[in-house]
């Protein structure tokens, strides 16, 4: 019996036969599937070269799982499975998987998706009585039932757009897509749903969020839709055929240019398909069939878009390709064994990639300022790949690196700052996703906005001639002030041109007004006396606890 003739046999009993129940490291790769004797799901770290070693699993017990999808936040990794609901893992910084607590809901489900927000999760449950099923996520990533979800008989396939306000599901039995409203309390309201072919399974979004794919298994083809901006669909163009048999996974790559296929095949060999995407998303046919020399049905691919990953569902491994050149080319040791096969189901999914943590200093040396972001890090151990400057006055340097220096005009006021990282695989603030796991959950982590630290003078720079020069000044966060400099004199008769002042230091809290006094000595007082003018040139430098730096020299007239 061919690959795609089980699949369909197993999907078709998982829809209509099944009882339905009662109603955060680098990236990581998971891949949920068969071990022998049960079901398992085992992680493995990703290298440098996309090299994948084996690092833990987890038990997922002995029904068939059908479908995974990773929490943004990179903390939970949820599975949809064909006899026991939603199963539910922990995922530790060291790549460690732990079951973890929630409801599981209906026994027979088979793909799931969580909301950019990470605040719900949808599954999509087969059966005549079938339909889209939803929980609510806790802070902790426990899952509640959340209502009765939307009732979609047949339903396979899902995806999530990437603003988080639409979801669209599949169905196998009807052959048809539909596009259901997500509101603010997680609730689902269905719309029309279009023609998709025989036997619907896959889904991929295109990261802008614009088009729709759906991958017809029955059919060898893949239908394009575009959406409305109230989730709508329209079918664009007629539908492509794919070169190989049975597309039973799609993926478009974060920069949207491809859409990639995964054809299980027949006879146990299947092979990985590309579209080139055009402007109004309509796919191409690019490269017929990389083959596999196996059944790939879940494809993953990395943040930067430069391995692709696709799991076998005949062996327990994973076959890795690099993306590099006009052909995916397998990379080095692969296909890689991570213990568990795809079986008949079963998916591969990336850890989303986290943004850098944006971070600078600045050190005011008068009318220049120089910027230091090397403070800068990532929580994934990633290369901070890209620094844009906005210096708040309409001048901008994009990428224009860790450190720079400006310099003001005089009596130009510092304005605002911001910088704006990337990691080197282009994560940022934008979260970008193609319908299921993210690629990268952007935040605004990876922007920062800053004032130049420097403390204002206060008062007037005119003062009567005494026995201590007064500066009063405020600082914007709490700092350590200091003070030196000398009087210079001039008139007739002077005996000396210049006096020096005792300097101080002081240490000032946030806001605070503080008057700092320089003594003159009492040969400084009777000079300062006998002069005809007399000004304190003063050397003002003071440093806040974040690393801030400040240096500027201010007079003040004494006579």
């Amino acid at each position: 019996m061919s690959m795609m003739r089980r699949l369909l046999i197993l999907l078709t009993a998982t829809v209509l036969v099944l009882p339905a129940a009662n109603a955060a490291g680098a990236q990581r790769l998971y891949v949920a599937g068969a071990a022998p004797g049960e079901f398992r799901v085992a992680g493995s770290s990703v290298g440098s070269d996309g090299a994948l070693a084996q690092i833990d699993s987890a038990s997922a017990g002995t029904d068939p799982l059908l479908g995974s999808a990773i929490s943004p936040d990179g903390r939970n990794l949820y599975v949809a499975s064909a006899g026991s609901g939603l199963r539910s893992f922990g995922l530790a910084e060291n790549g460690s998987v732990t079951p973890a607590a929630g409801d599981a809901g209906p026994a027979n489900l088979l793909g799931v998706v969580v909301t950019p927000d990470g605040r719900f999760v949808y599954a999509v449950e087969g059966g005549a009585g079938g339909g889209v099923r939803a929980w609510s996520r806790g802070s902790d990533g426990v899952l509640t039932t959340l209502g009765a979800g939307s009732d979609y008989a047949g339903a396979t396939g899902i995806a999530i757009a990437p603003d988080g306000r639409h979801l669209f599901a599949t169905s196998l039995t009807a052959g048809t897509v539909r596009p259901f409203t997500i509101g603010t309390d997680g609730a689902l309201t269905p719309g029309a749903a279009l023609p998709a072919g025989a036997n619907p399974v896959s889904t991929a979004i295109s990261p802008d969020g614009r088009f729709l794919y759906v991958g017809s298994m029955g059919g060898d083809a893949i239908r394009t839709y575009a959406i409305a901006a109230d989730g709508s669909l329209s079918q664009v163009g007629g539908s492509q055929p794919t070169a190989g048999t049975g597309p039973y996974d799609l993926l478009v790559t974060p920069d949207g240019h491809y859409l990639y296929v995964a054809n299980v095949g027949t006879g146990g060999i299947g092979g990985i398909g590309r579209f080139t995407l055009a402007a109004d998303g309509s796919p191409t046919m690019g490269i017929p069939d990389v083959p596999t020399n196996g059944s790939p049905m879940g494809l993953a691919v990395n943040s930067a878009g430069k391995w692709l990953y696709a799991n076998d569902s005949s062996a327990p491994q994973v076959f890795g390709f690099s993306l590099a050149g006009a052909v995916p080319t397998a990379l080095a040791g692969s296909p890689f064994d991570v213990g568990v096969e795809g079986q008949l189901g079963g998916s591969v999914a990336l850890t989303p990639d986290r943004p850098p943590v944006a971070a600078f200093t600045t050190a005011v040396n008068n009318r220049r300022v120089s910027f230091d972001a090397l403070g800068t890090s990532d929580p994934d151990g990633d290369l901070v790949g890209r620094y844009d400057w906005d210096f708040g006055d309409g001048t901008t340097a994009a990428n224009g690196g860790a450190q720079l220096t400006r310099r003001y005009g005089k009596g130009k006021k510092h304005p605002p700052v911001t910088l704006t990282v990337a990691d080197d695989s282009g994560c940022s603030t934008a979260f970008v996703s193609a319908g299921h796991t993210p690629y990268c959950n952007g935040s605004d982590a990876a922007t920062v906005t800053m004032t130049p630290f420097a403390p204002k003078f206060l008062g007037k720079p005119r003062q009567r001639a005494a026995r201590v020069v007064k500066l009063r000044l405020r600082c914007p966060a709490e700092c350590r002030v200091k003070v030196v400099g000398r009087v210079k004199l001039s008139g007739k008769g002077v005996r000396a041109k210049k006096t020096k002042v005792k300097g101080t230091s002081k240490r000032l809290r946030a806001g605070q007004k503080r008057t700092l006094k320089l003594r003159l000595s009492e040969r400084g007082v009777r000079l300062a006396g006998e002069a005809t003018q007399a000004v304190a040139r003063l050397k003002v430098s003071a440093t806040d606890d974040a690393g801030n730096l400040f240096k500027d020299r201010h007079g003040i007239r004494l006579r």
